[in-house]
């Protein structure tokens, strides 16, 4: 099981952790963060990569910090801890 991004609600914070479950230690283990902190993302797991598409983040507004849609994806290489930025969507979702 990974856990991936999320939101931190008492520290309204956006964050871009990966974890892992150790099911024999019954702990979460890190791994390498995403390269742009997300939450209310899609996931999908194939072949040895999690992609991750969209979702929401603070982004720097006109005036202020905002909450934004994201149009930005990106692919997890399990065996190599590794993410990759793939290609965007044209928008965001």
């Amino acid at each position: 099981m990974f856990l991936v991004g999320g939101y931190i609600t008492p520290l309204k914070c956006y964050i871009k952790n990966t974890f892992t479950l150790d099911e024999h230690r019954s702990i979460l283990v890190s791994l390498r963060h995403m390269n742009e902190a997300r939450a209310e993302h899609a996931m999908l797991y194939s072949k040895g990569v999690i992609y991750v598409f969209g979702g929401e983040a603070l982004v720097e507004g006109s005036e202020a910090m905002e909450v934004k849609s994201l149009n930005t994806c990106e692919a997890y290489d399990v065996a190599e801890d590794k993410w990759t930025v793939i290609p965007s969507f044209s928008k965001a979702r």
